[in-house]
Formats: C-alpha cells, structure tokens, sequence
C-alpha cells in the first residue's frame, strides 16, 4: 500500500495460468509493480485477484473464467482473426498471441487495470518504475526509471537528458532479461523534475521484443546477484 498525494493505493493483483507465454506477461506484471499469482484458477480461487492471465488458444480453455475479474487471453502460438474473435465471444476482454510486443503487452494490462488516466499514472509513481539505461550523444550510458507508461509513451527519470527529438533506445529491466525499446525524446523536462518525456517509436518493426522471442528463456531461474542478465534482440 502507498500514499500518493493523499490517495491510498494497493498493488494490483493478477492471477496468471501455467504456460511459458502467460510466464512472460507475468514477468513483465512484477517489472511493473504488480502483484503476481501463478498457478490458474485452482490455484489462484482464494486469491483477490483484479485481472486474469490466462495462456489458451481454445475458448472451452476460458469456462472457469467466465465471471468475475476481466480476462487477458495471450495464445501460445500466432492466431488468425477468428480465432481471436472466438476467445473474445468466450469472455476475453483482450487476446494477444506470441507475435505480440511486451509494449502492447503492457497497453493491455494498463487499459484493463486501471479505469482512468490519472489513476495509472499515481499508481505508476507508487510502483510502477522501471530500471533502464540510454545513451547520450556521446555514446555516455545513463540510468533512469521508465515511469507511467502509456499508449504512446512514458517519463524517464534520471539526471541527465538526450535533446528533445533523438531517436534512444531504453534498455529496460524486465525480470531477468535487458528488454530494447525504441523510443523518441518528445520533451526534456529539466524544470520540473530531472528526466524527459519519450514517444515510443510505435511505427518502428522492432520497437521492442515479442513474446516469442522470451518463450525459451521464460523458464530459466532469475540470474544470481552478480551475474549478467539474458539480453534478448528484438
């Protein structure tokens, strides 16, 4: 629980099933700030849960689902249209298959936790930041936090700032993997709090890595203090 100017916040809690690609999206929920349950709807029944993560690519795979918290379907292998718009008639509030980038991942958790802009954006100060790198001009390596993220981008944190309108990329801390995110500095923002304001480079075919590319490195343990994480390309 948090205290952000005068509202209380808890963590969000979200229940995810067994499979590698509900693996990663789980991953990337702890990275975020949430509060993760793994394990499906046996293991999870008892467990205040505000979202479901659900692996499946048939829709009898969501019946247990069927009522309470909204759903999140992401498929172990790619889907066509109907069969995403079968999953979505099963009560799936969103689909996303492997092919899926951790951003858009990250879209879908953000529009199905939170019902306004504002409340995303306290709760992201509470809990949601997001350990990353960049380089300058000069090829100097900074480290920041990758704060509210948002459809089209987020904030930065950090003590110095590339010039509004560099293309960077963020190397971001996800669990055990350096996650690459393309990105444009929309607005250095000096004044009211060191760091800068990017714009994801939503038009980029390698913006950041799909769920595909995490599917055999989702099982392997966290990396030891001391150790060099996994990098994964996108």
């Amino acid at each position: 629980m948090s205290d952000i100017g005068g509202l209380t916040l808890d963590r969000k809690n979200i229940c995810v099933s067994h499979g590698r690609a509900a693996t990663v999206v789980a991953t990337l929920a702890e990275a975020l700030g949430h509060r993760v349950t793994r394990g499906g709807h046996s293991c999870a029944s008892d467990v205040p849960c505000d979202l479901w993560v659900v692996e499946a690519d048939e829709p009898e795979a969501l019946a247990p689902y069927d009522s309470g918290p909204p759903t999140l379907v992401v498929a172990p292998r790619r889907l066509r249209t109907g069969q995403s718009q079968r999953l979505f008639e099963a009560g799936a509030q969103r689909v996303l298959d492997v092919e899926a980038c951790l951003l858009e991942v990250t879209f879908s958790l953000t529009e199905l936790l939170f019902g306004t802009c504002c409340e995303q954006k306290r709760y992201a100060e509470a809990y949601g930041r997001v350990p990353v790198t960049f380089m300058d001009e000069q090829g100097v390596q900074h480290r920041g936090c990758l704060t509210g993220i948002a459809q089209r981008g987020g904030q930065v944190l950090s003590d110095t700032a590339p010039i509004e309108g560099a293309m960077v990329t963020l190397q971001a801390e996800i669990g055990p993997w350096q996650v690459p995110i393309r990105s444009r500095v929309a607005y250095v923002d000096d004044q009211l709090r060191p760091g800068f304001c990017v714009e994801f480079a939503l038009e980029h075919q390698q913006l950041a890595p799909r769920i595909a590319s995490f599917l055999c490195e989702s099982t392997r343990p966290q990396p030891s203090p001391g150790t060099t994480p996994s990098r994964v390309s996108a």
